[in-house]
Parts: C-alpha cells; sequence; structure tokens
C-alpha cells in the first residue's frame, strides 16, 4: 500500500496479452461471509477520531473525471517523496483526478502541503495504530497490519459510487492507461463489460498471483462483494479464525478470487475481470521493463519500480531510467519521516 509492494516472481516473457475471467453467474461464498459489516477501528489522532467511517472518505471538491473515476494512492509518511514523483508524472499528463489516502497524521499534513486539500482525505478510521513515521519492511508484521487496510479504503471509494484505479506510489505514469481501459466511444470488454482489471504475476494466468499493485475497480455489487471477501479473509486470519496466515494482503487476494470466480454447483461467478500477466506491454512490472530495449520501454503506459526493496534503491533506479522528477516543493521539504531503508 503507501508501503511500497514488492510483487512476487515474474514471468519475463516477451509476448503480452490479456487474459479474461469471464465469470457471469452467482458467487462461491455463501451471502452472509460475502456481505459482512467492516466495523470502523477508531484510529488514535486527533482528526480521525471525528471521522466515521460512514462519511469517510469525505472529498472537499469533486475531483473524478468526467468519467467519475480516481486514481487512489494509499501512503504513510516515509514514502510521500515517492507519491509526488507519481503525481509530477500525472500532472504532464494533465491528469488531475488523483486522491492520496494518508495513513497517518504527518503524511496528511504534508500531503496537503504538497498537493493541497482537495486532494488528500483525512486519515481513515480504520487505519493500523503503528509508529506513523517508521517503514514497514516488506512482509513483517507491520507491513501485514498496513497492508490490510487496503481492501476496506477500495471498498469505501466504490460505495461512493466513484471507479477507481488503484497504483501502489512507487509508480510513474508515462502515458494514460485510461486509454487502455476505457477507450473513448467504445464498449470493450476492458471497459462496461468487466468489473476488474487487474496483473498477475506469471504464466498461465489462471494459476499465477494477482498483484494488488494495479487494480481497477468498478462500483458493482460483484467487485464490492469480491472486496468484502478479501477483509474478511484478512480479519479472520489476524483474529486467529482461519489456520492460514497472511504475510500481506496479496496473498489473501489470491485466495479471495479463486474463492469467488471457481464454479460451484455448474454456475460461474459473477465477477468478471480482465487480467494482464506481468509482461505486459502496458504497465509491466519492473522486472520486466527493467530488460527491455529502450524502444519498448518508451512504449509502456505505466513503470512500476518493484522487484526491489529498500527506498534509496528504489530512487536510484528511477534515476537510471530517468524518472525521478519530484516536485521543487519536495526537494524543498524538510520531511522528518525517520526510518528510510
Amino acid at each position: 500500500m503507501g508501503e511500497v509492494f514488492d510483487g512476487l516472481e515474474s514471468s519475463t516473457s516477451a509476448e503480452a496479452h490479456t487474459i479474461e475471467t469471464n465469470a457471469p453467474i452467482e458467487p462461491t461464498i455463501a451471502p452472509t461471509t460475502l456481505s459482512p459489516t467492516i466495523a470502523p477501528t477508531k484510529a488514535k489522532n486527533s482528526t480521525s477520531e471525528s471521522v466515521t467511517l460512514s462519511r469517510w472518505p469525505s472529498l472537499s471538491r469533486n475531483i473524478a473525471d468526467s468519467k467519475n473515476r480516481l486514481i487512489v494512492l494509499i501512503a504513510s509518511c516515509p514514502y510521500l517523496d515517492l507519491v509526488d514523483n507519481l503525481v509530477q508524472s500525472l500532472l504532464a499528463l494533465e491528469l488531475h483526478n488523483y486522491v492520496v489516502v494518508p495513513l497517518d497524521e504527518s503524511a496528511r499534513s504534508y500531503a496537503i502541503e504538497l498537493l493541497g486539500a482537495d486532494h488528500v482525505v483525512a486519515v481513515p478510521p480504520f487505519a493500523p495504530s503503528l509508529p506513523a513515521l517508521k517503514q514497514a519492511k516488506f512482509n513483517s508484521p507491520a507491513f501485514a497490519k498496513i497492508t490490510s487496510v487496503r481492501p476496506q479504503v477500495l471498498h469505501a471509494f466504490l460505495d461512493q459510487g466513484f471507479t477507481i484505479f488503484y497504483n501502489d506510489v512507487d509508480v510513474v505514469w508515462r502515458k494514460n492507461i485510461f486509454e487502455v481501459f476505457d477507450p473513448a466511444g467504445e464498449n470493450t470488454e476492458t471497459s462496461d463489460a468487466v468489473d476488474m482489471v487487474a496483473m498477475v504475476d506469471s504464466h498461465p494466468v489462471e494459476e499465477a498471483f494477482i498483484c494488488s499493485c494495479y487494480l481497477y475497480l468498478k462500483p458493482t455489487s460483484p467487485m464490492k462483494n469480491f472486496l468484502l471477501h478479501w477483509q474478511s479473509l484478512m480479519d479472520g486470519a489476524a483474529k486467529k479464525e482461519k489456520k492460514k496466515r497472511y504475510k500481506n494482503d496479496q496473498e489473501a487476494i489470491y485466495d479471495a478470487y479463486q474463492d469467488i470466480t471457481k464454479p460451484k454447483n455448474g454456475k460461474e461467478s459473477s465477477l468478471k475481470a480482465t487480467l494482464y500477466p506481468s509482461d505486459n506491454e502496458f504497465f509491466p512490472s519492473g522486472a520486466v521493463y527493467d530488460i527491455w530495449p529502450g524502444e519498448k520501454q518508451s512504449n509502456a503506459y505505466l513503470v512500476h519500480n518493484n522487484f526491489i526493496r529498500g527506498h534509496n534503491f528504489k530512487i536510484n533506479r528511477f534515476l537510471r531510467w530517468n524518472l525521478w522528477k519530484p516536485s521543487s516543493k519536495m526537494e524543498e521539504m524538510d520531511l522528518t519521516c525517520n526510518g528510510k531503508a
């Protein structure tokens, strides 16, 4: 999430293609499982204490685009330089429909100073109670706790009727990915016909792990039910109600997807998704992008700086790719977040 989520091992096959899960029927999970009540956990900070789940997220101004789409970014304080770099790439494309979900009050304060209040919501009332300024190491208990709020954040935006594109903050936009998902004037299978567009880590797509780094989600009932089931798996694991423990929410999203889309009693799921492999031409993984020739790199829409750990290592790789272009505000800001690695 706002912590940088490194992916699983990916295929480096050169061919890019789209695989769909055409699944029009009933979910495979009982309705009682798919429709839990997400109870807000009172956040331990003054600003968020007054924010109730029913009113979160509350945008100070509707910044969604003409198709009611939002680009959702989730971040804690140490990663705001990555957020700023990402936002600069959006602004270069004249995209202004982005919103930052801060996981701590320091992140919120700095984000407002950097980006303006219109683009920053309150800290979620269910945000994890962790040391706000510490970096959570990949697959640590703190990392699992932070990533556990992702489906809840996404569900809250869908519940308000927004179509959302979530991406990790160690990403740069080179082209407008909405041109791929929603081509103008076309009713394509990656447009109104699906609930979700996502990427998986390898081939064959049907057996691969969904990467929660990129999620394009429509505010449909099947999509909301999927997010609720994803959340319920992690909640059950955290409460030790399930034998399986998840190191992060990416493991849980794979199980949730298998549960929801697996045919039951001869019927297919109502959740319709388009899944891209990690070597797709539009938004490849960092490992794939890194070995592409320059001409192919220039054709990518999104560049994800994953498959590498450590904040400074990511910045250095962005510099090598000529994709590190933070704002002057960010460069001048005294960001007093510690714990960078």
